[in-house]
This record gives C-alpha cells, sequence and structure tokens, in this order.
C-alpha cells in the first residue's frame, strides 16, 4: 500500500493533532523529527495495525520543551517541525510550522494572526498601584509599536494621548514591554496625574487596560511570570504576606556540654491576593501554573517556587473571592540554611558515658 501522511500545515503546540499514517498492514514505520537545530527522533519504530494505520500521538508536548533556551525562556513565537516517514521503501517529508502556546482554557479558537495582534496575556482590566511594577509580551512585528493610549489629569480636566512604549526590530520574537505607572508617568508632564491607560499594539484593538488604584494599607508583593502564552506578565498581591521559618535542630553532649550539631532552616512566605475580579482570576491560575514564576524584592527579580495554594474563587455576593498561595525561594542559600558539624572525632551519639 503507499505511504501516505495527514499532517496539518501549523498547528500549536497544546493543540497539535495525531498524525495518520497509512501503509502497509503490520509493517515498521520509521519516525524521524528535526526542528531547527534539533533532532528530536531517530528513526522512531512503529507497526501498522491490521488496517494499515499508524497513529502519533501526543507531539505538541514534545515539542513545547525545544522552545526553550537555556536559561528557560522562549526567544520565538514559531519554528518549523519536519517530520519524516520512512516504510517499504518509501519516503514522505513533512513540514509544520508549530507555534508555542501552553493555554488549555475550553473554546480557544486561536489562530497565529490573533496571537500576533494581541497582549499576551488572558486579563483584558489590570488594577495596579504607583509603585507597582507591570509588564506585557507582545508577539513581535518589524516596525509595529506596542503604544498607551493614556486619560490623565491635567489642568483640572481629563485629557488623553498615545505614546508609543516600544518599536518591534524583528518578527515573531517574543517581547516584553515595562507598563507600570512610572513608564506611563515619564510619558507626560510633570503636574500630569495618569487615571487609567491602554496598552496593545499600533494597528490593533485587542488591548489590556490598567486603571491607577490607591495604595493599600498593606504593602503589596509585586509577581512576575511566564504565562501560557509564552509571554512575561505582572500579578500585584494586594493582601497580607507571612513569613514563616522552620527549624530544625540536632544536639550532642561533648566534654559535658551541650551543642548543636546541625541545624536546618526553612523560610516560607504565605501571601493573599487582596479581593480578585474574573479578569484577575484568570492572571492568577496562569500565575500558579507557570514553570518560571519571581518575586520582587526592592525590584530585583528572585526565583520562586509555588508550594502550596488555598484558593475560593467564588461566585457568591456576600463573600469577597481571594485566595492565598505560599512560596518559598527557589535558590538554596536563600531559603535553607545549613549548620553542620559532624565531621570530627566524636559524632553528636558521644555523651562522655565512659567516665
Amino acid at each position: 500500500m503507499a505511504l501516505s501522511v495527514i499532517a496539518p500545515t501549523y498547528a500549536f503546540t497544546n493543540q497539535f493533532p495525531n498524525l495518520t499514517v497509512s501503509g502497509t498492514a503490520n509493517e515498521k514505520l520509521l519516525v524521524s523529527l528535526n526542528m531547527g537545530s534539533n533532532r528530536i527522533l531517530e528513526n522512531e519504530i512503529y507497526h501498522f495495525d491490521t488496517d494499515g494505520i499508524a497513529t502519533i500521538r501526543f507531539i505538541g508536548d514534545l515539542l513545547e520543551k525545544y522552545f526553550y533556551d537555556a536559561s528557560y525562556d522562549i526567544r520565538r513565537f514559531t519554528m518549523n517541525a519536519v517530520f519524516t516517514f520512512s516504510s517499504s521503501g518509501q519516503i514522505i517529508t513533512k513540514t509544520v510550522e508549530v507555534y508555542f502556546c501552553r493555554s488549555y482554557v475550553s473554546g480557544d479558537r486561536l489562530t497565529p494572526e490573533m496571537v500576533r495582534s494581541m497582549p499576551l496575556c488572558r486579563a483584558q482590566l489590570k488594577h495596579t498601584l504607583p509603585d507597582a511594577k507591570e509588564y506585557l509580551s507582545f508577539v513581535s512585528t518589524t516596525g509595529k509599536s506596542v503604544v498607551a493610549d493614556i486619560t490623565y489629569k491635567s489642568g483640572g480636566r481629563m485629557t488623553t494621548k498615545i505614546v508609543d512604549l516600544y518599536t518591534f526590530p524583528v518578527s515573531d520574537a517574543f517581547s516584553t514591554v515595562e507598563t507600570s505607572y512610572s513608564a506611563i508617568k515619564s510619558k507626560l508632564n510633570t503636574a500630569d496625574i495618569p487615571v487609567y491607560w491602554d496598552v496593545y499594539i499600533s494597528g490593533s484593538d485587542r488591548k489590556v487596560r490598567y486603571w491607577l488604584d490607591k495604595p493599600t494599607s498593606f504593602p503589596s508583593t509585586n509577581f512576575i511570570f511566564q504565562n501560557d502564552f509564552g509571554g512575561v506578565e505582572s500579578f500585584v498581591c494586594r493582601g497580607i504576606r507571612k513569613t514563616e521559618v522552620q527549624n530544625e535542630r540536632e544536639t550532642g553532649v561533648l566534654a559535658g556540654r551541650a551543642f548543636i550539631t546541625r541545624q536546618t532552616s526553612l523560610r516560607s512566605f504565605t501571601v493573599n491576593t487582596g479581593t480578585l475580579d474574573e479578569d484577575q482570576k484568570e492572571s492568577l491560575v496562569s500565575l500558579l501554573n507557570s514553570n518560571s514564576l519571581m518575586v520582587l524584592q526592592d525590584n530585583i527579580a528572585i526565583p520562586i517556587n509555588v508550594s502550596g495554594q488555598n484558593m475560593s474563587l467564588h461566585n457568591f455576593r456576600s463573600k469577597l473571592p481571594t485566595a492565598e498561595f505560599t512560596y518559598t525561594y527557589s535558590a538554596r542559600n536563600l531559603t535553607i540554611y545549613k549548620y553542620n558539624r559532624d565531621k570530627g572525632i566524636f559524632d553528636y551519639t558521644f555523651d562522655n558515658s565512659f567516665e
């Protein structure tokens, strides 16, 4: 039977369909796969069933990790996956243009053109604070710009102004732009006061609106994370943050004195988001699912791991939705302190009992 392959011309990593290959029943099928400079599969062996069909599954999960570089950052929006199928002396090559997207929200009908024209963020409305750091990412298109349409108070009246925040130098790369109050304020006169601003790609109607709120009674906690679209996004928690320290100590007795032979100190943080609206819920879910998450401390981004969470994302009118989660620094020297004195003639079990 002649070898044939059903493959799409393009696919997102989260929606990559199964590849169906037709050939001779019970014959061997060899599959190879290249993407960029990476040889992902080398003559992987499959066998046709009794109907002469072989199905290649879970391709998107396999391809996703090849979009990342050594620092676990995504550089390119699209890459070509080249498949080679060989059986009974016949060879077929298929090239599929692959786009990065980890979003698994039901109802998505994404196209490459749609992703190129929108901020890489599920929220269309964000509440920010004067001292918060805000970031949005975009898929670049050469010559286009990221713009902000600012509504602000000037001389006792409301007015608007459109400014350029960033111009893309290349196409199909992930570009991150600061959209904080400080970045917007720098585009206005000293006496002007921003009220809200819309950020979008020039020529597009897909935008994210930032509302400037008054500072809360608690110092905010600012997170930066890589979301399901592959872009960098920010999230501001307005509730209480508490620090917890767990200490474990082992002691021994030597020459009549007790001393600590080993000590481990584990530090973790529990933070409350404050009240959440629907858009903030979407961003929070994306944050908690992120594999690359950081907290800003004195404007320094520190990698963290979320170790526990308690979410209350309900629609009760009598209770405002909030969420709590716990995180630790991922760098060992920032989280765990060890004091160890188990080297020497005596170990911690020695208690001078021979006297």
